[in-house]
C-alpha cells in the first residue's frame, strides 16, 4: 500500500466515496449494494452500519443489520463480494486484524 490518507465514506443510500486527505479532494465510487443478491436477498443499504478499510486501502468491508457483509473494491466498485451471516444478529464492527483476517 502506498502512504495516501483516504477517508471511507458509505452512506446508507448506497453511494460511497473517498477523500483523499492530504489532496483534499473527494472521488465517488459505485453503489455498495447495488447487484448484490444472496439467495434472493437483496442488500437494502440503509441497512448499513459500520465499514472497515483493508490495510491495502482497496476493499471495503461494510456490515449491515441484518448480519450481512459486502466486500467491494474500492478502485473498482463493479467487483464486489457477499457474506451472509443470517444466524446471527447485526454486525456492530469490523476490524481488519491483518490483510487476511476481517473480525466482526
Amino acid at each position: 500500500s502506498d502512504n495516501r490518507k483516504l477517508l471511507l465514506v458509505a452512506r446508507k443510500d448506497g453511494s460511497m466515496s473517498t477523500l483523499n486527505v492530504d489532496t483534499k479532494t473527494w472521488n465517488l465510487h459505485g453503489n455498495w449494494a447495488q447487484g448484490i443478491s444472496y439467495q434472493d436477498n437483496i442488500i437494502n443499504p440503509a441497512t448499513g452500519s459500520c465499514v472497515a478499510v483493508h490495510p491495502t486501502q482497496l476493499i471495503a468491508s461494510i456490515g449491515t443489520t441484518k448480519g450481512d457483509i459486502s466486500l467491494v473494491s474500492i478502485p473498482n466498485s463493479a467487483d464486489k463480494r457477499f457474506c451472509s451471516s443470517k444466524q446471527y444478529l447485526a454486525i456492530q464492527s469490523l476490524c481488519w486484524i491483518d490483510e487476511f483476517n476481517l473480525l466482526a
